[in-house]
């Protein structure tokens, strides 16, 4: 059999055409199109190779599939080519399992999941994990190159239930609660550590702008809360006003999707700012960036606290759901309170002194002249 060679550039281009499919690959006929299916041809003439021992072949695990024949490409499912199965061709998995026991003549490409090879497995051309861990057994025969990029798992976009291949299967709800926990968990820890990077930016590039918005959290508590309060009602408000607005110009319509950008933009540095002023108040002369490291780190202790019980307990489990809602309430009226800050001084460009001496200078005009 002649061995196709393939480009690293041809195979990444199958493995993101894989991504770009919207549900997987159906492998067979549902019940009421086999009925009126003509009979399928011998494996002797379709070219499949039977196993002399049938009993050897191992079983496919639940809820993973296989193919003879053709391309293999799936997206959402597990995969298993079994040991004296043939796939002349190519053998994609997107977000599934790979387990290889038979032939593949093409390249074998796994990407967000864990790909495994047997001891009998042959592969024609080459292997390529993108972000997936791979357990490949020294006796089996790879003709091309292996090829591994960002070998970092992403079970956890099995973890939804939704996507998965065997989601007709019968799921334990314990563990269901609990892989949710863990893709909360890591939530919460990417969203702790995009806080502390946008905290590092502020205090890099605009620390004076930082210190006067701090400056009206700290000094003027009261009216930044109250404007953080009349902001959350007109907030989304103006959002939906400037979005048609734009909507309906020519030259605007690019710029729709700034809007809302610029709002959670707009709140998320106003909880970094929050976060600054308690961390300031709380821990004393530190560095900036450590103050606000720390002090979001007590505005999100509860979320955390949460998301760490759910590992044992289980996303359900009732302290879990109320120390959740508590720092979903915390995270949205902080940020809501470090955004009227932010209005209050001006977008940072006035001090607190300076708005204290506007409000006096509107409340008690001068004296006419004489």
């Amino acid at each position: 059999m002649r061995k196709r060679k393939t480009s690293n550039p041809d195979i990444l281009a199958v493995a993101t055409l894989a991504l770009a499919l919207a549900w997987p690959c159906r492998l067979a006929a549902s019940p009421a199109e086999a009925t009126n299916a003509p009979p399928e041809a011998p494996a002797s003439e379709r070219g499949l190779k039977l196993p002399e021992h049938p009993t050897a072949i191992p079983e496919p695990a639940p809820g993973s599939a296989t193919r003879a024949m053709g391309d293999l490409v799936l997206v959402g499912q597990n995969a298993t080519v079994a040991q004296g199965e043939t796939v002349t061709g190519d053998a994609v998995v997107v977000a599934g399992d790979l387990t290889i026991h038979g032939k593949i003549t093409g390249e074998a490409v796994c990407v967000g999941g864990k790909l495994t090879v047997g001891p009998t497995a042959e592969i024609g051309g080459d292997l390529v994990t993108v972000g997936s861990v791979a357990r490949i057994d020294p006796a089996a025969k790879i003709a091309g190159s292996k090829v591994n990029v960002a070998s970092f798992s992403f079970d956890l976009l099995k973890r939804l239930g939704p996507i998965r291949g065997d989601a007709a299967q019968p799921q334990d709800p314990v563990k269901q609660a609990r892989r949710k926990a863990v893709f909360f968990f890591v939530l919460e820890i990417l969203f702790f550590a995009a806080l502390a990077f946008l905290g590092l930016l502020m205090t890099t590039f605009l620390p004076a702008q930082f210190a006067r918005v701090t400056e009206h959290i700290e000094g003027d508590f009261g009216r930044s809360a109250l404007l953080g309060f009349l902001l959350m009602f007109l907030l989304p408000l103006g959002v939906v006003i400037l979005v048609l607005t734009l909507a309906i110009t020519v030259f605007g319509l690019p710029l729709v999707p700034l809007v809302p950008l610029a709002a959670a933009l707009g709140l998320f540095a106003g909880y970094v700012i929050l976060g600054h002023a308690i961390g300031r108040r709380c821990f004393g002369s530190r560095h900036p960036l450590l103050q606000t490291v720390l002090g979001i780190a007590l505005l999100q202790a509860a979320a955390i606290l949460g998301d760490v019980i759910g590992l044992a307990l289980g996303f359900n489990a009732p302290i879990v759901v109320v120390l959740g809602a508590f720092g979903m309430i915390v995270c949205i009226a902080g940020s809501f309170i470090g955004l009227g800050a932010i209005f209050a001084s001006r977008f940072g460009g006035r001090s607190l002194a300076q708005t204290a001496a506007t409000r006096q200078a509107v409340t008690f005009p001068p004296p006419a002249a004489a």
